[in-house]
């Protein structure tokens, strides 16, 4: 009796080993997951004593550039563009223009266009003129002179002549031309049209179509108007 319960005592020792012996391709059997299916977050390792502290990111600091191109501590400014960039056209390569919203786009000056330079700088003439009161009779036409000082001298009189003016866009037809206009005289404002002749090869001004007596009173804008992209609108 006493020796069949050694016997017994034997084998349970020798099954519990196999069990709990590694398996013979040297891999450890996986451990049993707990009921919720999901393992444990691992343990962090505990940190080593007298480890360096986490450094934040340096700042990044913006200067700008001096005028000789050379920054604080002896660096150069360099650029980072091989200099072959295009830089897109506006309009086919026609800059903006202002415009003035009642006579439309003003004329461009200097232009491609001499005959249309020498009559805008014959309108700024005769106009400024007109703003310090005078009438310079040699830039009008000989043929219309007299008729032009005749109705230019009610306005003058009355104190109406434009002190400011807006020349739009000059057409030239041959030996005559037009531009619209736009005069001003302090809240005052009137539209109207210059002529010109050419006469043995010089400009005159030869008419002016505008009611000055528009100017001796405020302006008050009667239409709304919505303005294309690309315009520098001039809307006083």
């Amino acid at each position: 009796m006493g020796a069949l319960l050694i016997a017994l005592l034997l084998v349970g020792c020798v099954r519990h080993h196999e069990r709990t012996a590694a398996p013979p391709n040297g891999n450890r059997p996986e451990a049993s997951l707990p009921p919720g299916g999901q393992r444990p977050p691992p343990v962090p390792p505990p940190a080593a004593q007298g480890a360096p502290a986490a450094r934040s990111p340096a700042a990044l600091m913006l200067q700008p550039v001096p005028p000789s191109g050379r920054l604080p501590g002896g660096q150069t400014a360099a650029s980072s563009l091989p200099g072959t960039e295009g830089l897109l056209p506006l309009t086919a390569g026609q800059p903006p223009s202002p415009t003035d919203y009642e006579i439309g786009p003003l004329h461009p000056f200097p232009s491609s266009d001499s005959a249309a330079d020498a009559i805008y700088s014959l309108a700024e003439k005769f106009t400024s003129g007109l703003a310090q009161g005078t009438i310079d009779t040699s830039l009008l036409s000989p043929k219309w002179r007299d008729t032009l000082e005749r109705f230019l001298s009610y306005p003058k009189e009355h104190g109406m002549l434009p002190d400011r003016v807006r020349i739009g866009t000059i057409s030239v037809q041959g030996s005559e031309a037009s531009a619209p206009v736009r005069f001003a005289r302090g809240a005052g404002r009137t539209r109207g049209t210059l002529y010109f002749d050419l006469v043995d090869g010089k400009w005159y001004l030869s008419d002016i179509q505008a009611d000055f007596g528009k100017l001796s009173q405020p302006f008050v804008r009667s239409e709304l108007y919505e303005p294309t992209s690309w315009q520098w609108l001039l809307t006083k």
